[in-house]
């Protein structure tokens, strides 16, 4: 679970940044368990905008978000790497990145999987522009409960699903 967040967060940032007629990848590459239990490395790149050098030294800050032309700033809370960081750590990996204005992004994750579901190398890559769209009309008047204990994340939460044409109950706890 902690690893399909992890992976769905970055492949959603990718396909964000990245304009029509790019493209994006995403690899499962095997390594070899050494010392420290690393036996996956899980890459997502892609030739999208890219980051400043400036931002990479705050990148993973909650709610950090880099002031741009080209990004729309209504598109997220800034949340999303601070969370990749933290799973990666709670599941005792690594992760790194490399990015360039103009020229790309690329996340490079090392985690001490032990059974990985997958025996062989996967590698996805797909155009920008050949990208199915999600598909929000079947959300679209979805009756949804959110359960939130915190109520800046419900806040933002509510009018991220509201502005999907959902309806949605905030409960402020699981109870």
């Amino acid at each position: 679970l902690k690893v399909n967040k992890v992976v769905l967060n970055l492949l959603s940032n990718a396909i964000k940044y990245t304009p029509d007629g790019g493209w994006v990848r995403f690899s499962v590459l095997p390594l070899e368990a050494s010392g420290n239990r690393i036996t996956r490395r899980l890459v997502v790149e892609d030739n999208g905008i890219g980051m400043s050098r400036e931002f990479l030294d705050r990148l993973y800050e909650p709610f950090s978000q880099e002031n741009r032309v080209e990004i729309d700033t209504a598109a997220g809370t800034g949340l999303g790497l601070s969370i990749v960081q933290r799973l990666v750590r709670l599941m005792e990996g690594t992760i790194q990145v490399e990015s360039k204005l103009q020229q790309g992004s690329k996340f490079t994750i090392d985690l001490p999987i032990v059974n990985w579901p997958y025996t062989e190398q996967e590698t996805v890559s797909k155009q920008r522009d050949d990208l199915e769209p999600i598909e929000e009309r079947k959300f679209a008047g979805q009756h949804i409960l959110l359960c939130e204990d915190n109520c800046l994340n419900a806040e933002i939460a509510l009018l991220l699903l509201k502005d999907k044409n959902l309806q949605v109950d905030w409960a402020k706890d699981g109870k």
